[in-house]
């Protein structure tokens, strides 16, 4: 899985204003508290806790404003609504008053602190209050997350492997076999029987393979297409069709397991006979110049050149892939980073539902998805880990080294997905400025030169020297 940076997290390190930017505002007096004791604490690097005090006479004076409101709404017999006594008041919800004021303090204290700091937390900070005694001061803990401070980025002695990207025959070959099975025909099978790659089609009867009293009777598909050697349905039944041809009627025990993607057969044993009503092979194109001309190239040996240079830059996209992830890996080996909970949760949650959504879309049930999700979570949390690390390691060395997005960096990409999407780059750019995906660009672009900067710097060594 590849971990180099994506554009994603996009945050911004605490404090990171521009230096020259307007002031800061200050923090509303309205919200202010008297006397408010602060003092920032590190827990680790991504991890800060400040420390608040809130002078007693503050505390007791905001369980009374509390103690107050109560009053002003309660009802209690043998007195009218906003009367009864402020005794009877403290005695039935001073410890409901005191809770509400520790919550109203503690969330006036954060937002305070936090802005009297200039720490700007990643996630909402949790408030951890002493034992809280009125009469006296109120003591919490604020913790949470932050950006963490890297210091100076190492990236000096990397060594990488690279690999081979040239083209082969052989390459090309494969290509053109792959592009004549899209453009194949179905055809009679003479002389031989049913075989891997053949398409049939006929009637599927499903039974108990263990006959027993009151069993259900047979069922009875009709019509089933499928592919022979395929995934589809169970392999018994494939390897129980080899050989056989149109009007044959061929029988599997198909064992199905607790785990298997298909809910109404899962655990289930079942005597699958299946009746052959068509069989047919795919017939492959002529290699040749009408065939290159269908696939819009002048003669084969111009369509071999166009695969040719098609695979020639997926390999050098993949070697650059490949290398991307090797530098990434060897600087988080020489700068250790502790990556925030917040942005590796984000990051997992992204990675659950697009996974999520594919396997939905390729048919698995949902419980099924929810458990195979379940067993590889910890893997995608490790995966998510080494990303968001990487990603803070690869911003600071941009910061460190002063690499910024040249705006011929980002017309060159506009100009090219433009190409891709059939628009125009102007059109392109005004729909990735509304939504946000231009500066997301720009900020990968960041990305990929500061790459770029360690790869120009790393020493690299071709495979097998």
């Amino acid at each position: 899985m590849d971990n180099s940076p994506s554009s994603e997290p996009d945050n911004e390190p605490a404090g990171a204003a521009a230096a020259g930017g307007p002031p800061r505002p200050s923090f509303p007096e309205k919200d202010r508290i008297p006397d408010l004791a602060f003092r920032l604490e590190e827990e680790g690097q991504s991890r800060r806790a400040i420390e608040v005090t809130i002078p007693a006479a503050v505390f007791e004076d905001a369980v009374q404003k509390e103690l107050r409101r109560i009053r002003q709404k309660a009802h209690l017999r043998g007195f009218r609504k906003g009367k009864a006594p402020r005794e009877r008041i403290e005695l039935l919800y001073g410890n409901e008053a005191t809770e509400e004021a520790i919550s109203r303090l503690l969330g006036r204290a954060t937002r305070q602190s936090l802005h009297e700091l200039d720490v700007q937390p990643l996630d909402v900070p949790k408030a951890t209050p002493e034992e809280a005694t009125r009469g006296k001061p109120l003591v919490a803990k604020l913790r949470f997350s932050v950006w963490p401070e890297v210091g100076t980025v190492d990236f000096e002695g990397i060594k990488i492997t690279t690999r081979d990207v040239s083209v082969t025959e052989s390459d090309i070959g494969e290509t053109l076999e792959h592009l004549r099975m899209e453009k194949a025909q179905p055809g009679p099978i003479e002389g031989r029987g049913i075989q891997d790659g053949d398409f049939v089609v006929g009637d599927l009867q499903e039974s108990s393979a263990i006959e027993l009293a009151g069993a259900p009777a047979p069922q009875v598909t009709k019509d089933v297409p499928l592919k022979v050697g395929s995934e589809a349905y169970h392999p018994s039944l494939h390897e129980a069709l080899q050989g056989a041809g149109e009007g044959d009627t061929v029988i599997a025990t198909a064992n199905f397991g607790e785990e298997s993607p298909d809910p109404q057969r899962a655990g289930r044993s079942i005597r699958a006979a299946f009746t052959i009503k068509q069989a047919r092979t795919p017939v492959l194109p002529a290699l040749d110049d009408a065939f290159a001309r269908e696939l819009g190239a002048a003669s084969l040996l111009a369509l071999r050149g166009d695969i040719r240079d098609r695979l020639r830059r997926r390999a050098d996209q993949n070697e650059r892939r490949a290398v991307a992830e090797q530098l990434v890996d060897a600087l988080r080996e020489k700068n250790p980073v502790e990556p925030p909970e917040p942005l590796v949760e984000r990051d997992l949650d992204n990675r659950v539902r697009m996974l999520a959504n594919s396997m939905m879309q390729g048919g698995m049930p949902g419980e099924a998805v929810r458990s195979e999700l379940e067993k590889h979570l910890d893997t995608l949390r490790a995966e998510c880990e080494k990303t968001v690390a990487s990603t803070i390691l690869v911003d600071a060395l941009a910061d460190q080294q002063g690499i910024e997005t040249t705006e011929e960096a980002v017309e060159a990409r506009l100009e090219a997905e433009a190409s891709a999407a059939g628009k125009t780059p102007a059109a392109l750019r005004a729909a990735m400025q509304k939504d946000g995906r231009l500066e997301r660009l720009r900020t990968q672009l960041r990305r990929d030169a500061a790459i770029d900067f360690l790869r120009d710097r790393a020493e690299l060594t071709p495979a097998g020297d």
